[in-house]
């Protein structure tokens, strides 16, 4: 009896597990170039020598194109701004991160991000605080996790050139992290069940 019991609550909790899974949310993830940050001032390629970020192409990334921003110059502050409801999933919690390519044979100091949500301070990250989460030919992805925000109007990610090299910043990514369904208080509610019939039993 105490078998069938187990078993009938890990089949339940397996369930669960499954439905909750399937009800996540898709990641959404934008590009970070002209058009979907401010200021948006780009030049067109690796021109350089005038403090601006360049629009590198390169095909094959997270979203697209490279925001491209050299050390020994001075590229402004870039910021993101997702509106919940028409570009990402709806208000809820969010996990935030900021996608950035670095050349494989460049060392990982050579480029990475400054970055934060909204008007927090903002961290260096590079190849060696951020996880390589892919390759595409030449290139090494990384990405900086920059923490959670809980919005129902506007998340907002600020950007900056990091990196001894320069910066290839790729895409913001935004997670959103599901509720806990109320599959799992049936879960509960059934495990308190089986408990009481055995006591009555």
């Amino acid at each position: 009896m105490k078998l069938r019991q187990a078993l009938m609550v890990l089949a339940m909790l397996v369930a669960v597990v499954a439905l909750n899974g399937a009800l996540a949310q898709a990641d959404v993830v934008i590009n970070v170039g002209p058009g979907t940050v401010l200021p948006d001032d780009f030049n067109s390629g690796e021109n350089g020598g005038d403090n601006r970020w360049d629009q590198r192409i390169e095909g094959g990334f997270f979203s697209g194109d490279l925001a491209q921003g050299y050390a020994s110059e001075n590229p402004p502050e870039l910021t993101l701004t997702a509106d919940v409801n028409n570009d990402l999933e709806g208000p809820g919690l969010y996990d935030v991160f900021v996608q950035f390519g670095r050349p494989t044979s460049f060392g990982f100091d050579a480029s990475g991000v400054s970055a934060a949500i909204g008007v927090a301070s903002l961290v260096d990250y590079d190849g060696n605080s951020a996880p390589s989460v892919g390759t595409n030919g030449p290139w090494t992805i990384h990405e900086a996790s920059l923490g959670s925000v809980n919005s129902s109007g506007t998340i907002s990610v600020r950007m900056d050139q990091h990196g001894s090299d320069r910066s290839w910043i790729d895409s913001v990514r935004f997670e959103m992290v599901p509720e806990p369904s109320s599959l799992l208080l049936l879960l509960v509610g059934a495990v308190a069940l089986m408990s009481a019939r055995r006591r009555h039993g």
